[in-house]
């Protein structure tokens, strides 16, 4: 036995350990951000030990790899994780976290063929050493930035909810019957009786049209957290018709596809039209969307968002609506930020709760975009106002402390759209109300507990007497 060992020993040679050393480090570091971004794969999946035998398993590893990460998502689509390196690059510099590591793990896989491959370097043993010494190097610059970078070393000091060791695979196959079963508990919620179409409310029949687009408006799984979030929303109106509908949301496009959505009645397509600096008018008028019928109608046109006009380049909505406020306007309108989200913020009650100060409800004719922002998930705080107390967080979906900021901040929001129906909705006038985006948590004990498939739509109208 021990002579059979020490011949399947000598094969081995130390060149053979070199490429399978490099080859396990490129696929589990490539994978780097799916571990600790999305928490969609283990730091170290299983798979990587047979894919690393070989530069040819390699590559098929690191396509297997990334594809059934992201089928075993519970939220993230493909789409949408492209769309989120790309615009959080535009907002908060998120792709320069990673831009390293992927430059040497390209350099690497680079080097690496090269090494493998090329005759030149087999037959002269000086360059081979050399060359093979650049690729240590490279590979420990890969591992050094991957374990320097400002976010990644954020996640880095706190692993507990991404994975050590384990089965993409299986990963895959749990989540799979997950989303089964969460589709199933959906199909027997409130929401899903009929689907949501803005083009099946004739806009211009109204006077006074509200749309309220609520920052990540929450589905919970379970049906009792859902109503005690639901309730302050239609308490006592009785004089009003509300309806409670579903909608599709936009993975690849986040907010904006809902935005966009709400503009033109048709599903938006291309990110980097909505995106523009300039073309945002033009956009309008070229799809024939909703919003710009009005304005040709003769509706005042109005918006206001809570957090800054940079973000998405919306500050583009000045030289369209007739009235836009954003956050650094609500500070010239003695608003105080008391409800930051990463950066500043406004209080989205602040803004429902005092509508009539902002705008002249008076006038006929008259549209009404509100953008909301306490909703965005990791909240810093419990932003509730002085009058209202906090909910408790009994249920095991709510232990949490970012879940039940989130369900109070809701619960609040809530409060004031009914004080806001109640003092302002007149007949001939319609209120609709829709979330989003699912809440966009990254960590899976937090993303089980909500309904990803759809969002929740509410549409207001005063009876007729």
């Amino acid at each position: 036995m021990q002579k059979k060992l020490k011949f399947f020993l000598k094969k081995i040679d130390r060149s053979f350990l070199i490429k399978y050393f490099c080859n396990f480090l490129i696929i589990n570091l490539l994978l780097f951000p799916l571990a600790v971004w999305q928490y969609e794969r283990a730091l170290i999946s299983m798979e990587s030990f047979l894919f690393a035998l070989s530069g040819k398993l390699m590559i098929i590893g690191i396509f297997y790899e990334i594809i059934v990460s992201l089928l075993a998502s519970l939220q993230v689509s493909p789409s949408f994780l492209f769309f989120s390196f790309w615009l959080s690059n535009l907002n908060f510099g998120f792709l320069k976290t990673f831009m390293e590591v992927y430059a040497f793990t390209t350099l690497t896989i680079v080097l690496y063929f090269l090494f493998r491959f090329n005759i030149f370097f087999k037959k002269n043993i000086k360059m081979y050493k050399i060359y093979r010494f650049v690729l240590i190097i490279s590979l420990f610059f890969m591992g050094y930035f991957a374990l320097t970078r400002p976010l990644i070393k954020y996640y880095v000091e706190d692993l507990s909810e991404v994975q050590k060791l384990s089965s993409t695979t299986s990963l895959l196959l749990k989540n799979l019957a997950y989303q089964k079963k969460v589709k199933e508990v959906s199909k027997k919620s409130e929401f899903l009786g009929k689907k949501f179409d803005i083009n099946t409310e004739n806009l211009q029949e109204y006077n006074n049209i509200y749309i309220f687009l609520l920052e990540s408006y929450p589905l919970f799984i379970n049906s009792k957290i859902n109503q005690k979030i639901q309730a302050p929303l239609t308490e006592s109106l009785e004089n009003f018709e509300i309806k409670k509908m579903y909608k599709h949301w936009y993975p690849d496009l986040s907010t904006l596809g809902q935005e966009f959505y709400l503009y033109c009645g048709k599903d938006p397509k291309n990110a980097h039209l909505l995106l523009s600096d300039n073309d945002f008018e033009s956009y309008l008028i070229n799809k024939k969307c909703l919003i710009n019928d009005l304005k040709e109608k003769g509706y005042e046109l109005n918006f206001v968002h809570t957090y800054k006009s940079q973000f998405n380049n919306r500050f583009t909505r000045y030289d369209y609506f007739d009235q836009t406020y954003f956050y650094e306007d609500l500070l010239e309108k003695n608003f105080t930020s008391s409800c930051p989200w990463r950066d500043v913020g406004m209080c989205d009650y602040q803004i429902l709760d005092n509508f009539d100060t902002l705008f002249d409800l008076s006038k006929d004719k008259s549209f009404y975009f509100f953008l909301s922002l306490n909703g965005h998930v990791s909240p810093l705080d419990y932003f509730i106002d002085d009058k209202n107390k906090k909910e408790e967080c009994n249920l095991l979906a709510l232990q949490d402390e970012d879940l039940c900021k989130i369900f109070n901040n809701q619960i609040q929001i809530n409060k004031s759209i009914n004080s806001f129906v109640k003092k302002n909705l007149k007949s001939n006038d319609i209120l609709i109300v829709l979330g989003d985006t699912p809440p966009m948590f990254a960590e899976r004990r937090h993303k089980k507990f909500f309904s990803n498939n759809y969002v929740p739509v509410f549409t207001f109208k005063k009876k007729s007497l």
